[in-house]
């Protein structure tokens, strides 16, 4: 893989996912791309434990984290932090649910590159970065 006009390559990105091998596959893509990848974390717990101790970038997480319970705090303290974040979803979600709060959403089942896509909106320029704020803000 050629790390020319990569925008991913040293970024440091969270993933928040509570699936075992589903985080270690996004954490192979992404590191594929050159990313510097922090945990993958299964819980709320964890996640903010990481934030708090890394100077993270970007965070991918799953709706959905251990136990059933829903990311929600973890998406209010990303929007309050600042933090891109994508949030990953088995339903597509309104902007205005308050998991999405305005972020970009990934559906389940997705493929690689579509993820690739997605994280790298998040380091877009302001002006290609209105691509996320249409009312079709999924990867297509």
């Amino acid at each position: 893989m050629s790390y020319v006009n990569n925008r991913l390559f040293g970024k440091r990105i969270l993933v928040v996912e509570p699936s075992y091998l589903i985080a270690r596959h996004l954490c192979d893509v992404l590191r594929k791309r050159g990313v510097f990848q922090l945990g993958p974390a299964a819980t709320e717990a964890q996640a903010h434990d990481i934030v708090s101790d890394n100077a993270v970038q970007a965070v991918i997480f799953n709706a959905e984290l251990r136990e059933g319970t829903l990311a929600a705090v973890l998406a209010f303290r990303l929007a309050a932090w600042n933090i891109p974040s994508l949030l990953l979803t088995h339903l597509h979600l309104p902007q205005t649910h308050p998991l999405r709060r305005g972020r970009p959403q990934l559906i389940y089942p997705f493929l690689d590159h579509q993820l690739e896509q997605a994280v790298e909106a998040l380091f877009a320029p302001p002006a290609t970065a209105s691509f996320w704020t249409t009312a079709s803000a999924d990867v297509p």
